[in-house]
């Protein structure tokens, strides 16, 4: 061992928790609405098809199509700045959503906050498989998914905490805006802290570029889509089973405080401690599984233990998001839904490290951007508008959201594990073409 190595691996671990907090800022931002939107279908008159565009449709619009030229940069530029001129971007539209005052300008700023947002995960995925080997893969990514957690986690408590103050006040004041309606006053507060780490995020190192293929500089798109192309089975897979996968879990995500609310009868402020808790003890101990539970199998043998949990924890994940929505008291929903929020952070955590495994590093930006682009529309964007529109249109009944729920889990679960499964002999032969690439110790 060097003497170099352990001041190396301390860099490591202080970025990846800095990365991970952005990722904190990135869904508190992009995920209160979930918690504000009884209010805000009220003030702005929104019915469920605009409330489930507002959820997913609008941020991942541009968050998945943005990604492909900003992954480009991303193999070749520096990460750490683009990751810190996008943090405080979307945090200004975050700000701007809570001045909005209809559909339009909130679905517009809504656009905006996915613009700056996908900076992060294309640049974030890269420096994380420059930082750690193989077999701390997915430990490592782990840890940065626990920042998903905490972002939800937050969103639900702060949008609770401020819902609860309107309700004792009718008002909150801001400073130099003046009363404002609860939604609006914690979209501005969630927007400040974006600010902060944005400047602190540019002292991170830039890990050196690990993984390429030899002699060969920046890749253009054109090679990326061959060489993804040529491994169809494999990156195929890996796309399509991550936005299936995404879908059954942005679905649930996005509607169960409004299920709480419409066919449980709780209050708002309620719905948010409640669903706060719950998202922060199960998806801290979901990222975690998720990113110990490979080895197991490593150690065993299997090269494609990455994709093997995965697939294991998305077919158990989906009889919980099916059954859940179903049962007749809230009690029960919740200790139904409760190791689904668990289960549901295994494949966030599994699925880019089962890409940054088989893509080589020049590619890693852009891979991860088509990886995003296909979870956003086919996930965010598709899951929480599949359940309006099955309620509006073919339930014809906003009562029976719990069954628009279900339905969308069931499908959308036993599609992913198929296409997942579909996928594991070519990641098998990924893995072991990826060993030529990597001289680090692989796992």
């Amino acid at each position: 061992m060097s003497a170099t190595e352990p001041r190396v691996a301390r860099v490591a671990w202080v970025a990846l928790v800095l990365l991970s907090c952005a990722y904190t800022l990135s869904v508190l931002d992009r995920t209160v609405i979930t918690f504000l939107l009884a209010d805000i279908k009220r003030d702005l008159a929104l019915d469920d098809v605009e409330v489930g565009l507002l959820q997913g449709f609008s941020h991942a619009l541009f968050y998945g199509l943005l990604g492909l030229p900003i992954g480009r940069l991303a193999d070749v530029k520096s990460r750490r700045t683009i990751i810190a001129i996008g943090l405080a971007s979307w945090s200004l539209m975050t700000a701007l959503c809570g001045a909005a005052r209809g559909f339009g300008q909130l679905f517009a700023a809504r656009v905006g906050v996915g613009v700056g947002e996908a900076s992060l995960h294309p640049s974030a995925f890269s420096m994380i498989a420059d930082y750690f080997p193989p077999k701390r893969l997915a430990f490592a990514m782990g840890i940065y998914t626990i920042g998903s957690v905490m972002g939800i986690g937050l969103a639900a408590l702060l949008s609770g905490w401020v819902l609860g103050l309107v309700s004792a006040g009718g008002h909150v004041v801001v400073p130099l805006v003046g009363a404002v309606a609860g939604w609006q006053a914690t979209l501005f507060v969630v927007s400040l802290p974006g600010f902060v780490l944005a400047l602190v995020i540019l002292f991170i190192p830039e890990p050196v570029r690990v993984g390429a293929l030899a002699h060969v500089g920046a890749v253009p798109v054109g090679t990326v889509l061959r060489f993804l192309g040529e491994r169809w089975r494999c990156y195929g897979s890996l796309l399509l089973g991550a936005g299936l996968t995404t879908m059954v879990s942005y679905a649930l995500m996005g509607w169960i405080p409004m299920l709480l609310v419409r066919n449980y009868g709780w209050a708002p402020k309620d719905v948010s401690l409640a669903y706060g808790l719950m998202t922060v003890i199960g998806g801290t101990l979901g990222s975690i599984l998720g990113g110990l539970a490979p080895a197991y199998f490593v150690k065993r043998g299997r090269s494609d233990a990455t994709l093997l949990v995965t697939i294991a924890a998305t077919a158990v994940l989906g009889v919980f998001g099916a059954v859940a929505p179903l049962m007749a008291s809230s009690t029960w929903f919740l200790a139904v839904i409760a190791p689904f929020m668990m289960l549901m952070f295994i494949p966030y955590v599994l699925s880019p490290a089962a890409l940054q495994m088989v893509t080589p590093n020049q590619m890693r930006g852009q891979a991860s951007a088509i990886f995003l682009l296909v979870a956003t529309i086919v996930g965010m964007g598709g899951g929480p508008l599949l359940v309006g529109l099955s309620t509006k249109y073919l339930f014809r009944d906003e009562a029976r959201l719990p069954w628009s729920l279900s339905l969308v889990a069931s499908i959308g679960s036993i599609l992913a594990v198929i296409v997942l499964a579909a996928g594991l002999a070519a990641f098998r032969r990924g893995v072991a073409e990826a060993r030529q690439w990597d001289t680090r110790e692989q796992g």
